[in-house]
């Protein structure tokens, strides 16, 4: 598959479609999971979470890990690839949108809030711990 070639991509216009979701369970062996539009786990996304919290990392790496891995869903589906079919090209352009979408809202002064880190988005405030009380 590694000569395959797409058809050309609109990037510059591209909305990323807000299908699926990234879910917090609770559940302290699967704390995260990345649902697609029916709202069922995305069993390759479920699998390499696993593995990743197998391994020595921060308890919040599963979370943005899965965030990002709902975004190359979302635009996988947008363009109707199937994950385990997309190739270098399919990456790249991936890649190349994140960019221009962010040069996009940098230069117009807007931020999609809602994709901001909580701490990131306008009139949240947040509460560090006072080390002195731990």
């Amino acid at each position: 598959m590694s000569g395959e070639q797409r058809p050309g991509r609109d990037l510059k216009n591209f909305v990323l479609p807000e299908s699926g979701q990234l879910l917090e369970t609770g559940d302290p062996w699967e704390p995260y999971q990345v649902l697609d539009s029916f709202g069922r786990p995305i069993e390759p996304v479920a699998t390499y979470l696993r593995d990743l919290m197998a391994a020595d990392s921060s308890p919040l790496t599963p979370r943005s890990y899965g965030m990002d891995l709902l975004r190359w869903w979302r635009y996988l589906w947008a363009f109707g690839i199937e994950w385990d079919r997309a190739v270098r090209e399919d990456a790249r352009d991936f890649m190349l949108w994140m960019k221009l979408a962010d040069s996009r809202y940098a230069s117009t002064g807007v931020t999609a809030a809602r994709t901001l880190p909580r701490y990131l988005r306008p009139g949240v405030t947040v509460r560090r711990r006072d080390p002195r009380t731990r």
